[in-house]
């Protein structure tokens, strides 16, 4: 787990869960469900015990899909 914090008024903090997840375990965690929410359940609880974040900090999460590069669509065949 990768965590960047920028020195600007407001953190941010950006987890990078250095894998792919399969498609089902992210449409469970758009509805607030499955073994990710419970994953970033763990790692704001880490943030939080680390200092990093505040205790009634209100986490958000983002769920971005990546469009296939090329490269990728290449190893496939």
């Amino acid at each position: 787990m990768e965590t960047a914090v920028t020195a600007s008024e407001q953190q941010i903090v950006v987890v990078d869960l250095g894998e792919r997840q399969m498609p089902d375990d992210v449409n469970r965690l758009r509805a607030g469900q499955g073994k990710l929410l419970d994953h970033v359940e763990r790692i704001v609880a880490d943030l939080v015990a680390a200092g990093t974040l505040a205790a009634n900090a209100q986490p958000v999460v983002l769920v971005v899909r990546e469009v296939a590069s090329p490269e990728d669509e290449d190893e496939d065949e």
